[in-house]
């Protein structure tokens, strides 16, 4: 680069009358490109990397279906249990349920028909 003094302006660090576009074309030269072979490299790379991510995830959201249909039918296996087994309780007074804890309310449920006159019915009978 060749200093010509002091520029009209006054500011310094300015360069005369060196157009843009000079300094342009020393850039993108010192700048070298990569080539067509470098180029289709990094691009199977890249969707070599795609490949293997989607391999990844489907794998991961297969886990996550069976995990979630083994819990589903472990959670109604388990509400089938108690009623099957016949442990549950009678209540006959149902204000006292209003004395009871919200956890012990969260748990009552109701008992089918058709089981309530086989079981308690046919207990009281005998």
């Amino acid at each position: 680069m060749k200093t010509e003094g002091k520029p009209k302006s006054g500011k310094t660090w300015k360069q005369g009358s060196r157009p843009a576009r000079d300094l342009d074309r020393e850039l993108n030269q010192a700048i070298s490109k990569p080539g067509f072979i470098q180029r289709q490299a990094l691009k199977a790379h890249l969707e070599a990397g795609k490949a293997y991510e989607q391999q990844l995830k489907a794998g991961q959201s297969k886990r996550k279906r069976d995990a979630r249909l083994q819990a589903e039918a472990k959670k109604k296996r388990k509400e089938e249990t108690p009623v099957a087994k016949g442990q549950f309780q009678l209540v006959k007074n149902t204000r006292k349920i209003q004395h009871w804890s919200k956890k012990a309310r969260a748990e009552l449920m109701r008992l089918p028909t058709e089981q309530y006159y086989k079981e308690i019915k046919a207990s009281a009978s005998k």
